[in-house]
């Protein structure tokens, strides 16, 4: 679960990333994701232009671009596969 410009974020095993919005907690968006992504963690970048999400079910990062005129939505950009298994805990660093 993440929160970012006033929506939640939700990941889950198989569905889609839920975009529910915290003044009313109605389900705005469903953002797709690949097949079996298991995503767990999301972190905002640019002023939530970016969002990054740990695929922990095919080791990988996950790079969302927002989409201009719609908010709460985000269209997957790339995959980044990674070294590690079951990949989760994402934390901003400097």
């Amino acid at each position: 679960i993440a929160e970012h410009g006033g929506f939640y974020y939700i990941g889950s095993d198989n569905d889609p990333i839920l975009v529910i919005d915290i003044s009313n907690l109605s389900v705005v968006n469903r953002i797709p994701v690949p097949n079996n992504s298991g995503v767990r963690d999301m972190i905002f970048f640019n002023q939530g232009q970016t969002m990054v999400a740990a695929s922990a079910s095919r080791d990988a990062l996950l790079l969302f671009e927002r989409v201009q005129g719609s908010p709460g939505n985000y269209k997957l950009s790339y995959e980044q596969k990674v070294n590690c298994q079951h990949t989760h805990g994402l934390l901003y660093a400097n």
